[in-house]
């Protein structure tokens, strides 16, 4: 049962297995069939860890495989993440059991600033009891990567099945991605990927050649295809283009905030959901005839 050293000032880091590059560099790395399991209350806690070392002389990881490991994490009162892998090339991550629950803020599969990555055919359940649960995550930086087969549920009091920032070639096709989150307007603290309720995230739609193809998305029970990009009126409207004339579109469960001019030039009944407006916007304009 980890906890934070004493006098620490910004808590204590825990990793079960850790590839760190420095000037030599750190090239060809196979991490599987390992069978991990971290417990405790110190402030971050990961299973498998591989990043490039701070310093301008140092080299980024190339040609990496985390491939059939089973992956258990259990507290960390900031953050716990399955597998975190950063500043790599040739990464492949692959046929993974991985299960992220903890307080704060819980990841599956958490990347940043990758090129030419291969997420596949991994089982991950990531749960959050007071704050966001993202399955799979690509920010910051990256290109070429494909998320493909993948099996993700994620629970929280908001939840991300995958997250995408400043991704440019990016495929998700063949996944099961299913959600259940609350009402995370209430979370003050996150990543760059922020808060929302999405089975598919492309934040701000800011990343680049998006290719999504045959997934099935579930966000609170309920099927979608949209793919969300956690600006609340860029959501609703694509949810409102997308409902058929005439159709009731039921947003039970969802949650949309700084909403201001969402545009309904159609018959159209909506129900439920939460939406919380911009202050001095119109939440809904009607174009006159």
């Amino acid at each position: 049962d980890f906890v934070d050293k004493v006098g620490s000032q910004w808590g204590s880091s825990v990793y079960a297995i850790e590839i760190e590059s420095g000037e030599a560099g750190c090239d060809n790395v196979t991490i599987s069939d390992n069978i991990i399991e971290l417990k405790g209350s110190c402030r971050y806690l990961y299973g498998i860890d591989a990043f490039h070392t701070w310093g301008e002389n140092n080299e980024r990881i190339s040609n990496i495989n985390i491939s059939d490991n089973v992956v258990i994490i259990s507290g960390a009162s900031r953050m716990a993440e399955g597998i975190y892998v950063s500043e790599c090339d040739d990464v492949i991550i692959a046929d993974n059991y991985v299960y992220s629950k903890s307080p704060a803020a819980a990841y599956g599969i958490a990347t940043d600033q990758l090129t030419n990555v291969e997420i596949a055919d991994n089982n991950i359940t990531v749960e959050s009891t007071e704050n966001m649960a993202y399955g799979i995550t690509s920010t910051t930086s990256g290109e070429d990567i494909a998320i493909t087969g993948n099996n993700v549920s994620a629970t929280g009091v908001g939840a991300v099945g995958v997250g995408l920032s400043n991704q440019d070639n990016v495929t998700i096709d063949g996944n099961y991605i299913e959600i259940t989150g609350g009402d995370f307007t209430s979370i003050t603290t996150s990543d760059n990927l922020g808060t929302a309720n999405a089975a598919i995230l492309d934040k701000d739609a800011k990343n680049t050649n998006l290719n999504i193809g045959e997934n099935t998305l579930i966000e609170n029970g309920k099927e979608t295809d949209i793919v969300k990009t956690g600006d609340g009126a860029i959501d609703l409207q694509n949810l409102v283009d997308a409902a058929p004339a005439g159709s009731t579109l039921d947003l039970t469960g969802q949650y949309f905030r700084d909403v201001a001019n969402v545009e309904i030039n159609k018959d159209l009944t909506i129900s439920g959901g939460t939406i919380i407006g911009k202050e001095g916007e119109p939440i809904f304009v009607l174009p006159a005839k």
